[in-house]
């Protein structure tokens, strides 16, 4: 946090240094939350938020701004009301469906790491906003093209009993046990 508040100070409308200020503050508001303080995350919830969607409308096609962003709401709506989650929710997929359109012509070329996280993202995302048919078509792909991949065995489990087993700890859970 400190050094994104010694970016912003000299460059206020830096993408990168904002998109992970927001995510902080985000993360942020998500501790208060859980300690029971609405009036200490409420706003923490908004601030993190807006600077996040400054970033990504500062720097639309960064994958620096636009990845970070998709995945803190993709995350973020596991532990939110679905009202709440909902709109994270569509949101962090047209970040991810964004990235996955940016690198359309090199994505063959990257390791199953990077590609595996991104498809499961599409694929679990698709899945909790009740979209079965993109849900499967993601997983499919996951497991065809980064077969590797950290994910791949919980796309697996999601094409054969129709639920994501769940992962241990908090966010990229594939191959970081």
């Amino acid at each position: 946090m400190e050094a994104c508040e010694r970016t912003l100070a000299r460059e206020p409308k830096h993408p990168e240094a904002l998109v992970w200020h927001g995510s902080g503050l985000f993360f942020q508001a998500g501790q208060a939350f859980q300690q029971g303080d609405m009036a200490k995350g409420g706003p923490l919830w908004d601030r993190g938020l807006a600077e996040m969607s400054e970033a990504v409308s500062l720097a639309p096609d960064s994958l620096a701004v636009v990845i970070p962003r998709g995945a803190v709401l993709l995350q973020a709506a596991r532990f939110v009301p679905p009202p709440m989650a909902e709109p994270l929710l569509k949101t962090g997929v047209a970040d991810y469906e964004h990235v996955l359109e940016l690198q359309r012509s090199y994505f063959h070329t990257l390791g199953d790491h990077p590609k595996g996280e991104l498809l499961f993202g599409l694929a679990d995302g698709y899945a909790r906003l009740g979209d079965k048919v993109k849900a499967r078509a993601y997983f499919e792909r996951l497991i065809a093209e980064a077969p590797t991949s950290g994910q791949a065995p919980r796309g697996r489990a999601w094409i054969e009993t129709g639920a994501v087993p769940p992962a241990q700890g908090l966010g990229c859970f594939g191959c970081h046990k």
